[in-house]
C-alpha cells in the first residue's frame, strides 16, 4: 500500500492476501456492510472476509450503540486517556476499565460498547468486521 491517511477518520482493511485497502467509511459503510450492499466497494471487500479492519477513534465518538463481531475477536487498545468497555453478559452489564497502553481482547459474539472516561481518550480497534451486528443503546438495560 502506498497511501496515506488518518486512522481517526479512515479505516485500513488488511486483506487475507497481504494487501491493505485504505478508505474513508462515511455514514453508509456500516449499513452497507451489515445489509449486504454489493455496490459499496469497502463493505463488499470487508464482507468477503478473512482480513482485519483497523481504525482509531476518540472515545467520545463511540459508546452510543452496542456491537458484536460473531466471526472474530476484536482487539481494543486504549492509546491515550482512559475508557470503559461495557459487556452485555448473561448476568448483566460488566465494565472493563482500561488506561493508556492497556488492551482487551473482546470475545467473538459479545455485544459491547466503549465509553470515554477522559476527554480526548483515543482507542485503536482491530476486528474482522465481517458479520458485525449492532443494536441501539436502549436495547440493553
Amino acid at each position: 500500500m502506498s497511501e496515506t491517511g488518518q486512522l481517526d477518520t479512515d479505516y485500513v482493511y488488511l486483506e487475507p492476501g497481504g494487501d491493505a485497502f485504505a478508505f474513508t467509511p462515511g455514514p453508509s459503510f456500516w449499513p452497507a456492510l451489515i445489509g449486504g450492499d454489493e455496490t459499496h466497494e469497502a463493505a463488499r471487500r470487508v464482507r468477503a472476509g478473512g482480513g482485519w479492519l483497523l481504525t482509531t477513534a476518540s472515545a467520545a465518538m463511540v459508546g452510543g450503540h452496542w456491537e458484536a463481531h460473531p466471526l472474530g475477536e476484536e482487539l481494543i487498545h486504549c492509546l491515550s486517556g482512559s475508557i470503559g468497555i461495557e459487556l452485555d453478559e448473561q448476568a448483566g452489564v460488566r465494565t472493563i476499565e482500561l488506561v493508556a497502553g492497556q488492551f482487551f481482547v473482546m470475545p467473538r459474539g459479545m455485544f459491547h460498547r466503549v465509553i470515554g472516561r477522559q476527554q480526548g481518550s483515543q482507542v485503536l480497534f482491530i476486528t474482522s468486521g465481517e458479520g458485525t451486528q449492532m443494536k441501539p443503546a436502549e436495547a440493553v438495560a
